[in-house]
């Protein structure tokens, strides 16, 4: 398929930067894109355009540019020179029965006002035409929505007919290095994305305990991740865990297994920050959601990391979590096979005298970490 022309909009944050950092954020952005269509094949190029960016790409591209961090919108558009010619709207109108609705957004010279409102009631007068001999197709099932803006402007006459969100943020790259607990739930899923979002650049650490079909579901899972990030591609480490789980079991009381579970994990993860140069380390943790993410608890499992840890979903519920995987784009995700250490009646409220007598460093007297790249299904 040929190439499309697309107008998209920066996401706020970047359009308000200082002349430099906008100019710095906006490199970015193209590199990050650019990276992302060229994993799939495409080619693009881009022109400012009257405060927006054109983006000339395959139409095949289109969910890329709709799922690129930095952009806030993308828009279908046609652009006129003649306001007597309304035989584009034929056109722009569904197959199936639908609403309609044309704002004028703005008007500057060479174009009048009233010539610019003449030209909106003669879209009007033949929408209504279309939308009346569409009735007879009319199937009972709610109605299509066409919603027509236009932007009279000095190099003519701009109808933008669809409007595409996108998910706004920072392109990856422009802040530091993150590494993120990967379990490949939702939770763990959208985390990672998030913190992408914020310009991070994130690696995956995935601890492994051997039970049949988990490592094939994350790996699946880290796909997702890799969708968003530069070339569409992300890297997985993997620490064998079986082994380390086993000894914390034999240590610590059952009920506190979950905690000196993800408090080795956070050691563990600290030492492997810091060989990766990595700022910070992020989870999935949403709070109060497991006896292992109590304030309590999480305040219990922090004390063993050395570096900032980030939680972008502590404040959500599981709905949102969801709601905000389906407005990213990410149709699938995975439950994973239930953990075999996990206690019936686990703390959620840590004793401090679990500090004194149990040391991480116990458990974990040498891991691995094998290295994995990752690449989003095509």
């Amino acid at each position: 398929m040929g190439d499309s022309r697309f107008l998209v909009s920066l996401g706020s944050e970047i359009s308000v930067k200082s002349k430099g950092t906008k100019r710095f954020f906006i490199e970015a952005l193209w590199k990050h894109l650019g990276s992302r269509l060229g994993a799939c094949g495409y080619t693009f190029r881009v022109f400012p355009f009257g405060g927006r960016f054109l983006v000339e790409t395959s139409e095949n591209a289109l969910h890329i540019l709709k799922s690129q961090f930095g952009l806030s919108k993308v828009l279908r558009f046609l652009l006129l020179r003649d306001t007597g010619d309304l035989s584009f709207v034929e056109n722009l109108v569904p197959e199936r029965p639908f609403t309609y609705v044309v704002y004028v957004d703005a008007v500057v010279p060479p174009w009048s006002k009233d010539e610019v409102m003449s030209f909106k009631k003669g879209i009007l007068r033949r929408l209504k035409e279309l939308s009346e001999m569409a009735l007879e197709r009319w199937d009972n099932y709610p109605c299509e929505r066409l919603e027509l803006r236009i932007e009279a402007v000095n190099y003519g006459i701009l109808v933008i007919y669809e409007q595409l969100e996108a998910p706004s943020g920072y392109p990856v790259g422009v802040g530091g290095r993150v590494l993120h607990l990967f379990s490949g739930g939702p939770d763990s899923v959208l985390s990672a994305i998030l913190v992408a979002r914020r310009g991070q650049s994130v690696t995956l650490l995935f601890f492994d305990d051997g039970v049949e079909g988990r490592y094939q579901k994350v790996f699946s899972a880290a796909q997702r991740v890799a969708y968003f990030m530069p070339g569409m591609e992300v890297e997985l480490l993997v620490v064998p865990y079986r082994d380390i789980l086993n000894e914390i079991a034999r240590k610590v009381p059952s009920r506190a297994m979950c905690l000196f579970c993800k408090s080795t994990m956070l050691f563990i993860a600290s030492e492997i920050a810091e060989k990766l140069n990595a700022v910070a380390i992020s989870t999935g943790d949403i709070l109060g959601e497991q006896a292992s993410q109590t304030v309590f608890s999480m305040d219990f499992i922090s004390r063993f990391s050395n570096k900032l840890l980030l939680r972008p979903l502590s404040g959500m519920c599981k709905e949102e979590v969801f709601e905000h995987l389906r407005t990213l784009g990410v149709k699938e995700t995975f439950s994973m096979p239930s953990c075999n250490w996990a206690p019936k009646r686990p703390f959620s409220k840590p004793e401090e005298t679990l500090l004194s007598r149990f040391d991480v460093r116990n458990f974990v007297d040498r891991y691995t970490v094998d290295s994995v790249r990752v690449r989003a299904l095509p």
